[in-house]
């Protein structure tokens, strides 16, 4: 690979040629392996809006629950304080 101006300039135009050929290679490889990238980040943001889904929904049967176990306890403390005064 080349480094500096100097050096492209006293390069010959065979290797210049085959310098070309290998940078338009490498962009080509760079172009396809950003694509792949896009594309996994793509996959793992609807990874993670899934999973806030599945959060989300955990969060409103835990809130359902809670508010079912506090009706039956105080459906149970009814009983329990007839049960007392009998």
């Amino acid at each position: 690979m080349v480094n500096n101006k100097t050096e492209i300039k006293n390069q010959n135009p065979d290797s210049l040629e085959k310098l070309i050929e290998e940078l338009k290679n490498q962009n080509s490889t760079l172009k396809k392996r950003i694509s792949e990238l896009e594309l996994e980040i793509t996959q793992l943001k609807g990874e993670v809006s899934d999973s806030k889904k599945e959060i989300r929904d955990i969060k409103q049967k835990d809130v359902k629950t809670k508010k079912a176990l506090e009706i039956k306890s105080e459906k149970e403390a009814k009983k329990f304080s007839k049960l007392v005064k009998k």
